[in-house]
């Protein structure tokens, strides 16, 4: 392949995961994978992959359909204690819940085209999953609008990608549903996607803020780091991997290695209390494996400064910690 193609199959890939991954990620009733972690690459640079939006809502919890959910659904509260490598302990309180789901009427089998009046009407209307179900299913358009192929041409650029049989099948099929969703949609549609998502985010919606964040922030807009603090003020634990992120981008190692140190000690504590604690080592070990890169740029007494200060940033937020994630009953 040349360039070009190479551009557009990256695309064309990009709408389809981005497609079946909001189908996937705004069902309840299904088990998503676990995020995996990469480490490091082949010349030993540090590379964390940032925190995918993935709901870790096992088969043992089914969300009722309650049509227009206007608020996040706690699962379950548990208090634990977390264990630091330093050796202190910290309580905290897992608060596992579900956020608004879009509507129980919008369905991925009609065009986005003939139900975004009713979205819109719910949204303004103060419903915030609704609001953020337009920005995203706009946004995945637009990569179709980005790509500048048909759908019999983005069928054959998946056809005759290096992928097995398996990958292109489900791919192949999330471009069918999309192109067919996607069905009418204008740029002027799409630009109108970020103001949706923003009266999300004003309505208090976290995954609104953590989209608009990742927007922001891939702009270097001095807001992204203003939605990075309302996040952890709020106790969510996805917001201490993308601080992780930040401060190792701006070579601030300490802070980086702080922040990666209290989102680890948190999420291994999770997955030793959810219902299939095994299913996590993956990523336990994924979490181990960048820490030990990450501590070979610091000193001794670094690290042990830096791990105290993992104990401080969990300690003094008194919201810590919320997640989505299903615990097993006490």
């Amino acid at each position: 392949m040349n360039t070009r193609q190479l551009l557009t199959l990256s695309v064309l890939l990009g709408f389809a995961i981005a497609f079946l991954k909001f189908q996937y990620f705004s069902e309840p009733n299904t088990t998503p994978q676990l995020p995996t972690l990469d480490n490091a690459t082949e010349s030993g640079e540090l590379h964390i992959v940032p925190e995918p939006d993935a709901m870790e809502i096992l088969p043992a919890f089914t969300l009722p359909s309650t049509g227009v959910g206007l608020q996040p659904v706690t699962i379950a509260k548990r208090r634990t204690t977390l264990l630091f490598p330093n050796g202190e302990e910290v309580s905290v309180m897992l608060n596992a819940y579900w956020p608004p789901a879009p509507p129980g009427w919008f369905s991925y089998e009609a065009t986005i085209l003939s139900q975004i009046d009713k979205l819109r009407t719910q949204a303004e209307a103060g419903d915030m999953a609704a609001a953020r179900t337009i920005y995203r299913v706009l946004s995945n358009c637009r990569r179709l609008l980005n790509s500048g192929v048909d759908l019999e041409g983005a069928l054959n650029e998946i056809k005759s990608s290096n992928r097995s049989s398996t990958s292109k099948i489900a791919l192949q099929e999330g471009v069918r549903e999309g192109y067919h969703a996607c069905e009418g949609v204008t740029e002027d549609h799409v630009r109108q996607g970020e103001h949706w998502l923003r009266l999300s985010v004003e309505g208090g919606d976290y995954l609104a803020t953590r989209m608009l964040y990742q927007i922001l922030d891939d702009r270097n807009d001095p807001e992204a780091r203003m939605l990075l603090s309302k996040m952890w003020e709020e106790g969510h634990i996805g917001s201490l991997h993308s601080y992780a992120i930040k401060y190792r981008n701006e070579k601030n190692h300490i802070s980086a290695y702080a922040y990666f140190l209290a989102y680890s000690t948190t999420r291994e504590r999770v997955f030793e209390l959810s219902v299939y604690p095994e299913r996590h080592q993956i990523s336990i070990q994924g979490n181990s494996n960048t820490l030990a890169v990450m501590s070979s740029y610091l000193s001794y007494e670094e690290q042990l400064q830096a791990e105290k200060l993992a104990v401080t940033i969990v300690e003094e937020n008194k919201n810590c910690c919320r997640g989505f994630f299903n615990l097993s009953p006490p």
